[in-house]
């Protein structure tokens, strides 16, 4: 058998190379992508949850709920893919914006900290779940933030 000669074989070893450090540069783009992309989501719930925390603490009651919906939509309305549902302790919607979207049970009463997925139909949804405590009310409020991420996955798709 004719061995190769040395041009080929450098070639070949170079073109190994190559595809080697190629595929292991696209798998960590896409690796450290989506990691950037969560950290983003979770960054932005926080935030909005933090802050809608600190709007809700001025709650006497929930007598005076509606004067604070106006600082809730200018907070919570600033993201256009953000949906936002707060609940009384009973589970009635006392605010919802833009609008009522119909989450699982199991992540209305979610109580671990962190961020929670789901897929409903063509949506990739992520939120976050708190309790709030308002003075006079033997039961917290229930703040629900939830993120459209499909566009996150779609780019991923079309890698």
């Amino acid at each position: 058998m004719k061995r190769l000669s040395l041009t080929t074989r450098l070639s070949l070893m170079f073109m190994l190379a190559v595809t080697a450090m190629l595929t292991a540069a696209g798998l960590s783009f896409t690796h450290l992508s989506q990691v950037h992309f969560k950290s983003l989501d979770q960054h932005i719930l926080v935030e909005k949850l933090e802050s809608s925390r600190s709007i809700l603490g001025e709650l006497t009651s929930l007598d005076s709920f509606d004067e604070l919906k106006p600082q809730l939509e200018a907070l919570l309305g600033a993201h256009q893919d953000l949906i936002a549902i707060i609940l009384d302790g009973t589970g009635k919607v006392l605010f919802a914006y833009p609008s009522l979207v119909n989450i699982p049970e199991q992540f209305r009463s979610h109580t671990g900290q962190g961020v929670w997925e789901w897929q409903d139909q063509t949506q990739m949804l992520s939120g976050m779940t708190a309790q709030v405590a308002v003075a006079g009310q033997e039961k917290p409020l229930t703040v629900m933030l939830v993120l459209d991420v499909t566009h996150h996955m779609s780019f991923f798709v079309t890698l």
